[in-house]
């Protein structure tokens, strides 16, 4: 029903609306005659100059009755005519009679007929969800009859009780039978009628359905609508409260610091691939992406993969999977940018893709191959920056940094040349870290074992000038990492950051000052990779080539981990390469050699109300450790000049310091200090 038929059924209901009004107020009109009495209503119809008379006497007395006290004038008892009354003593018509008091004040006295006043009772409005939830047209007039409580057909189902008394015949008495309105009945009118008018689906051939589901608005309703129904399937709800889930109950029974959850793999895609890279979303926690390398086994299959896996899902298969035609070397998530999702390749490229774009599982940007860019593996990319300034960081082992656009990947905004401050040499980087809430100042790890601290802004234009050395491993860094966990307000540790090397070792270091903190060495393989806590202050993982995932707390032990646990795969022992915690610091996942990747759950305590005095404790192993380095130089000097050799001082030297340093540490733990 269009608005033109709507609005001329609203004006014909008004019309029977005004009709009905009429003919009660006609009903009322002779109602109210039928009760005056007969001969006043005789009287009322014959002729306006008889006006009959009473007599002063008579006058009195009526006055009398009523309170009045009347004396009138004896001279004029006979000055007027004695009407005719009936017995009831009501005059025929209109009375009038002039009255001369005792004071000589004439007042003229008239009997009129009575004035009945009916007041309309006050309708009691009942408010349902649709009367202030209509559409616009209510607003431009248009009487919508869904809005309103149309109930009188439905009296009869409610309690009688409720209903006020009207001791007249009610206007909506009279229209009942007119209207037949229920609640949500109109609407349920205008739904049917609307069904009806609509044209009824052709059948489609198999050809044309073939059509259908190759287009664009239909796949994207079949991913997403696939996509909620997986989840929804995937999810396990407890509904009743009694109920306690298994695997919860084992950690709140058990003492585990590090148990293993669950693994993710792509079968067709991700198996007999190195992971390379893996990194968590900061807008959705839940995703995190694993970069993978080529598969020698499937030389045909695309030669990079990137799949972005779901913790909440319980599925292993991934949610999106990307292709790129070169080797993927880094991967990042877009932070300011939820849906694009980044990668740096071997030969030098940025890929990006765009988990909205249905069915393209291949790059929608990608750098172009250029001199003023990277040439080189690109091994670690960045977003820094704020919500409304910010860029893309990456760096290569050319000894360039680069600053790029995100929407934009035509060319870098930035580029600079990483250089020593003698300007002799480029450094080959290959890790890369900033620290919490910095955008300027950041660490990088070389292929020569070095660590440098460099500014991006430097003195020069195309040049970012290393501000600092950390002189301590012997082989290359292949991973740095700042400490992620927030400060407590009297202690600030953003500025610590670890770096694992193919040198078996962990080193802690601190940017305001150059010397070692502390040498792990308990690794016997090379160490890929190292992580901080983002919820605990004293805790990171490690692992290292032989598939050994481990587990430090500096507040218990500084000297060996807290658990220690062997990556398998099929039973044999799997080469760890990269590992990341989850943003609430639930979750460790790792990944191998051969495409299998795993996440371990830690225990509550490690990421749930962490208790207070942690931050106390690492401050005070922090202090520990400072003196004992310092005593610890003192005891290298004396060795040195016992062993009068300055040649070999270098390495027996360090060696020395190292173990005392923990000698010194576990002696004052040893004793509480």
């Amino acid at each position: 029903m269009n608005n033109e038929e709507r609005r001329l059924e609203l004006e014909r209901k008004k019309q029977k609306l005004a009709e009905m009004r009429e003919s009660k107020r006609r009903l009322d009109e002779e109602r109210r005659r039928s009760m005056l009495p007969q001969n006043l209503q005789q009287n009322g119809n014959g002729s306006a100059g008889e006006r009959p008379t009473l007599s002063s006497l008579e006058l009195a007395e009526i006055l009398a009755d009523v309170g009045i006290p009347g004396e009138p004038d004896s001279s004029n008892k006979n000055a007027t005519t004695e009407p005719k009354l009936q017995e009831n003593g009501v005059p025929q018509s209109h009375l009038s009679q002039t009255v001369t008091s005792s004071m000589s004040r004439v007042v003229n006295l008239e009997l009129t007929e009575p004035k009945s006043i009916i007041v309309p009772q006050k309708d009691t409005t009942i408010y349902c969800k649709t009367t202030q939830t209509d559409d616009e047209r209510v607003s431009a007039g248009e009487f919508l009859m869904g809005s309103q409580e149309f109930a009188w057909e439905g009296e009869e189902d409610m309690d009688h009780s409720r209903k006020p008394y009207i001791d007249d015949m009610s206007l909506t008495d009279e229209i009942e039978p007119g209207f037949k309105f229920k609640r949500g009945t109109s609407h349920e009118a205008e739904k049917k009628e609307v069904e009806e008018e609509k044209p009824k689906l052709p059948d489609y051939s198999e050809q044309e359905k073939q059509q259908v589901m190759k287009t664009i608005g239909f796949l994207e309703f079949f991913d997403q609508g696939s996509r909620m129904l997986e989840r929804a399937l995937s999810e396990k709800r407890d509904f009743d409260q009694n109920l306690v889930n298994d695997h919860s109950m084992h950690y709140q029974t058990k003492e585990e610091k590090l148990e293993f959850s669950r693994s993710f793999q792509d079968t067709k895609w991700t198996n007999g691939r190195e992971v390379l890279a893996i990194t968590f979303s900061e807008r959705n926690p839940e995703l995190f992406a694993v970069g993978y390398g080529v598969n020698a086994d499937k030389p045909g299959d695309p030669t990079g993969v990137v799949a972005v896996f779901n913790t909440k899902f319980k599925k292993e298969s991934s949610d999106y999977l990307f292709h790129t035609p070169t080797r993927i070397t880094s991967v990042a998530f877009a932070h300011f940018h939820a849906n694009f999702i980044l990668a740096g390749c071997y030969t030098g490229q940025i890929c990006m893709w765009d988990n909205r774009v249905v069915n393209k599982r291949t790059p929608i940007n990608r750098s172009q191959l250029s001199p003023n860019a990277h040439t080189q593996p690109i091994f670690a990319l960045q977003v820094v920056g704020s919500h409304n300034a910010h860029n893309l960081v990456s760096i290569s082992s050319d000894g360039k940094m680069c600053s790029w656009n995100v929407d934009n990947l035509a060319q870098p905004v930035e580029i600079k040349d990483l250089l020593l401050k003698n300007g002799s040499k480029t450094i080959s980087v290959v890790s890369m870290s900033f620290p919490q809430n910095e955008f300027n100042t950041f660490v990088v790890g070389a292929e020569d074992g070095q660590i440098y601290l460099v500014s991006r802004h430097g003195t020069t234009t195309n040049q970012a000038i290393e501000q600092q050395v950390f002189e301590g491993h012997s082989a290359p860094i292949s991973s740095v990492a700042f400490h992620r966990t927030p400060g407590n307000g009297q202690y600030d540790f953003s500025h610590l950051f670890l770096s694992a090397s193919c040198d078996w070792s962990i080193k802690l270091w601190s940017i305001k000052d150059p010397l070692l903190r502390y040498s792990f060495e308990t690794h016997s393989e090379y160490v890929y990779d190292a992580q901080w806590s983002p919820t605990h202050p004293a805790v990171f993982a490690t692992v290292d080539a032989d598939g050994t995932l481990c587990l430090w707390n500096l507040n218990e032990d500084i000297e060996e981990p807290i658990t220690r646990l062997s990556l398998e795969n099929e039973g044999n022992a799997s080469q760890g390469r990269k590992l990341a915690f989850s943003p609430n610091g639930q979750y460790i996942v790792t990944g191998d050699g051969v495409g299998n990747v795993h996440m371990f759950e830690l225990h509550e305590s490690f990421y749930n109300n962490v208790k207070s005095d942690e931050w106390n404790k690492l401050a005070n192993v922090l202090a520990d450790m400072k003196a004992s380095r310092e005593e610890a130089e003192e005891l290298n000097e004396a060795m040195k000049l016992e062993n009068g050799s300055q040649a070999s001082s270098g390495s027996v030297g360090r060696s020395s310091l190292d173990r005392g340093i923990a000698f010194k540490l576990s002696g004052k733990r040893a004793v509480g200090g």
